[in-house]
């Protein structure tokens, strides 16, 4: 639950960094290494990676990216799917919602998300997503992690 908003954090080393539920809103990761971090519920809208930021067995279960471009990054498609996002997001090689490999849970229309989170279409989609699938955000855990 740390409030990473902002923070710059270019080259960190982040391996096996416990950020569940944190908020990682425009972070500055370039060049990190996210080896084995967890980053389960975490906010990760406009945060910045590139193609030397390491992503090795993070975990992201139920985060949230928005304006996110991963165009060059070596994030796996099996990480993007336990996230949750929309059209402003550019998957590697530069694919978008109309590209195979887009996660089936994501929107295809790019939502609307400033203002009053209560309010927001997209914080609106991603929570009902979480508790769909039975994310506890107390915990930052599945409830039923067989789902």
């Amino acid at each position: 639950g740390a409030n990473l908003f902002r923070a710059e954090m270019q080259g960190a080393d982040l391996s096996r960094a416990e950020m569940q539920g944190a908020d990682l809103r425009g972070a500055e990761m370039q060049g990190a290494n996210l080896s084995r971090a967890e980053m389960q519920g975490a906010d990760l809208n406009r945060a910045e990676f590139d193609d030397r930021t390491s992503f090795n067995a993070a975990t992201f279960q139920d985060a949230a990216v928005k304006e996110v471009d991963f165009t060059k990054s070596t994030i796996e498609p099996d990480q993007l799917a336990q996230m949750f996002g929309d059209a402003s997001v550019t998957l590697p090689g530069g694919k978008g919602p109309d590209s195979k490999g887009w996660p089936n849970h994501w929107s295809n229309e790019t939502l609307g998300w400033r203002g009053d989170e209560s309010r927001s279409p997209f914080h609106q989609a991603w929570r009902a997503w979480q508790d769909k699938i039975g994310f506890d955000r107390q915990t930052n855990t599945l409830k039923h992690p067989s789902k």
